[in-house]
């Protein structure tokens, strides 16, 4: 961890969105006197509504006042993007990244039906017409509706690996990292045209070979899904698969388990009775 937040990206621009968040408690300091005024006060006036905009919608526990706090941020930080929009951004040209360029110049040679374009680099200036931007307003009411942000971020919530023998996987609680699945599967497993219809052919497919190992599990047919793992010394604290093809719903373990003495839990409030 300590080497993660050490480390300084040399191109700032090329810094990846994993990496942003951090970047937006620590980089004040980094642009500070970079840009000249009034550009540089109102540069760092809008990193420091973001950073609290940003502690404020991730916070795990709201009050009424902490809402308030959030919708007074939300709209400073409307404010400051709409200055930093129209008034700094025509001050300082910026074109596209080498990366970018490359990327470009690489899908330019590959296709056949767009004519090549100019070899310099284009223009590139901010762009608030996002949907993530526009959605911003929108946070302090749907926390009110369905709770706080952790409740139903795509980064925890996820159909991850089922287990085959159940016949409805999906009445389980899930794992991990869903963005993570969908995005592999636009890149990985289209053709990037009629997405919509191969994710759903996707899905098709997969669950009807859920549905089919069910099936052959419950006539009692033994499938082997992977290969068996490998022993773990009892000293080490825990241990990570290398695939999710052989997987078990925890729930029903436990419950399979229930009189295992290694499974008792003693309750805290025991202590105190």
């Amino acid at each position: 961890m300590r080497t993660s937040y050490r480390s300084v990206f040399h191109t700032v621009p090329l810094v990846t969105r994993n990496a942003a968040n951090v970047w937006t408690q620590c980089i004040m300091p980094c642009i500070d006197g970079l840009l000249p005024e009034p550009h540089n006060t109102a540069v760092l006036s809008m990193l420091f509504v973001l950073g609290t905009w940003h502690a404020l919608a991730k916070l795990r526990m709201h009050t009424d006042s902490s809402l308030k706090l959030l919708d007074d941020a939300t709209t400073c930080l409307g404010i400051a993007l709409r200055y930093f929009t129209r008034v700094t951004c025509p001050k300082f040209p910026t074109k596209e990244t080498a990366a970018e360029f490359s990327k470009r110049k690489r899908k330019e040679a590959t296709s056949t039906t767009k004519a090549p374009e100019t070899n310099a680099r284009k223009p590139r200036t901010y762009n608030m017409k996002t949907i993530k931007l526009h959605s911003l307003g929108d946070y302090v009411s749907h926390i009110r509706t369905y709770g706080t942000t952790d409740s139903y971020d795509t980064g925890i919530v996820s159909p991850g690996p089922t287990c085959l023998s159940h016949p409805h996987p999906e009445m389980y609680p899930q794992s991990e990292l869903s963005h993570g699945r969908v995005k592999t599967r636009h890149k990985v497993r289209t053709s990037k045209k009629n997405t919509m219809q191969q994710l759903g052919n996707i899905d098709f497919v997969e669950s009807q070979v859920r549905q089919i190992a069910a099936e052959v599990s419950t006539a009692g047919v033994h499938m082997k899904l992977a290969r068996s793992s490998p022993s773990v010394p009892p000293v080490t604290r825990y241990h990570i698969a290398q695939d999710v093809k052989k997987s078990l719903v925890l729930g029903e373990w436990l419950t399979n388990h229930s009189n295992d003495p290694a499974l008792k839990v003693r309750s805290l409030f025991r202590r105190w009775q």
